[in-house]
């Protein structure tokens, strides 16, 4: 009986955990979300067939990605996106769409990750984070949360499919206080103004530009 109410605080413990962040997370101005992603056929294989860093930055209305071969940008002026593999960069105006469109993405990624969770159950400690398991009814069966209470910081998420997919994501960064460089929000780190014409910057001369 007195594991089942501990379990019950720890219980509450996670739902006030995933309020919390969810509220910094929604009233900070800037945060850098950095993630390793990875994706195993099966949770007992030890090598993942597919593995990719996110990194995600912003701050106030500017918006800034990196995963794999690709960037993006919104700042106050520009929408750019950088194509790595195929050396190109497309740039457009800001626009209400556009903006839309990455505000979505970005909320997307972040608000389905801080959830409020019903069922959920207190495994222990798994080193300096608390364990907690949200069983599930669709194609996930289980999602495990780590969590490190102390300044409620999100370092680990793991997938169950029932089929027996296993994902992990861990969170090497979960900043809500970021600095970031003056250029970080700065379209002229991609493409600058010579002579009234756009020309890729001195870091991608070899790319090809298109306006859209």
């Amino acid at each position: 009986m007195l594991f089942l109410f501990t379990g019950f605080l720890q219980a509450q413990d996670f739902k006030q955990l995933m309020k919390e962040m969810r509220k910094e997370y929604e009233q900070s101005r800037a945060l850098q979300v950095v993630m390793e992603i990875k994706v195993y056929d099966s949770a007992q294989l030890s090598l993942p067939y597919y593995q990719q860093t996110v990194d995600v930055r912003r701050d106030g209305n500017n918006y800034w990605y990196q995963v794999e071969e690709n960037e993006m940008l919104l700042n106050e002026k520009y929408l750019v996106m950088v194509d790595k593999q195929s050396r190109q960069i497309s740039y457009s105006n800001r626009s209400l769409q556009a903006e839309k469109e990455l505000q979505k993405n970005f909320q997307f990624n972040l608000d389905s990750l801080l959830t409020q969770y019903e069922t959920p159950r207190y495994l222990g400690k798994a080193g300096d984070a608390e364990h907690y398991l949200v069983k599930e009814k669709g194609p996930i069966e289980e999602i495990h949360f780590h969590i490190i209470p102390q300044g409620h910081i999100l370092k680990k998420i793991e997938y169950k499919y029932r089929e027996g997919q296993y994902v992990s994501i861990v969170f090497l960064m979960f900043d809500r206080h970021p600095l970031f460089k003056a250029d970080t929000f700065s379209e002229t780190r991609y493409v600058v103004k010579v002579n009234n014409k756009m020309v890729p910057s001195r870091f991608f001369k070899q790319y090809e530009i298109h306006y859209q």
